[in-house]
């Protein structure tokens, strides 16, 4: 059998989507010390677990939804996903999953579609795989914050508890039709990217957040994924956060 553990040892929310963003300087450049990548690693390491695709089973299912929210309280919804497992191939030479997905192109609708087949092999990612908000965390933790001319800052991690909507979640979750809450960690870091220079000629900053459940099924382990940061909005910059948030879950069998 294949390795099909994906682990940070080597040193994308039911109802978590905000309507307006608390004020932030994205402009300040003093952030304090530098935060040490494989701290990075190890926090969101520590989060959300070992990784193990062979954990996936038949008719899992998750729905993420896609928005982005500016300091005037808009929220513009951009897209949801819906992925579901239809098959896993497991042998000696090869491990994929054939997902069934949809996707709903709320900016270009013309992008949309449904329940189309796609065969997706871990070890050998294109451009057409679907979003799989464990896969975008893991590389981000792995990645980002020791690349050239980047520094990381202000690394938290607190427990938090997240509530779920039971009527979107299967029962082996949340058994209570009334409440549905798990534990889950929320992890914050800035980054400055000195490849990418703002207006004053500064490193642009990005403010990152995460919420993760490692106890959840591989598909929802990362609930939100969230990057907050300036944009153009007409003649001036606005305080943006871009968000993927997961919105339905099913353990499949």
């Amino acid at each position: 059998m294949k390795n099909i553990l994906i682990t940070f040892s080597a040193v994308l929310v039911l109802g978590l989507n905000i309507s307006c963003l608390k004020k932030q300087n994205l402009e300040e450049q003093n952030l304090g010390p530098i935060v040490a990548a494989k701290d990075v690693q190890q926090a969101m390491g520590d989060a959300v677990g070992v990784l193990d695709f062979g954990k996936i089973k038949v008719n899992e299912f998750s729905s993420v939804l896609s928005t982005i929210t500016l300091e005037d309280s808009q929220n513009i919804k951009r897209f949801k996903q819906d992925l579901r497992v239809k098959s896993i191939v497991n042998t000696q030479t090869e491990f994929s999953i054939n997902f069934v997905h949809s996707m709903e192109n709320f900016l270009q609708t013309e992008l949309s579609f449904t329940n189309i087949e796609r065969k997706y092999d871990p070890f050998n990612p294109t451009k057409s795989d679907p979003l799989l908000l464990p896969i975008l965390y893991y590389f981000t933790g792995k990645d980002y914050c020791k690349e050239d001319k980047v520094t990381c800052h202000n690394l938290t991690v607190a427990p938090t508890k997240v509530n779920l909507n039971p009527s979107l979640v299967d029962t082996t979750i949340c058994p209570d039709s009334q409440t549905c809450q798990v534990s889950a960690r929320k992890i914050e870091f800035d980054l400055l990217d000195g490849k990418e220079l703002n207006d004053q000629g500064n490193p642009s900053r990005s403010h990152y957040t995460f919420i993760v459940a490692g106890q959840l099924p591989f598909l929802s382990k990362v609930l939100q994924y969230c990057v907050r940061g300036l944009m153009p909005y007409g003649n001036r910059k606005v305080l943006a956060e871009n968000c993927v948030f997961v919105n339905s879950i099913n353990t499949g069998n």
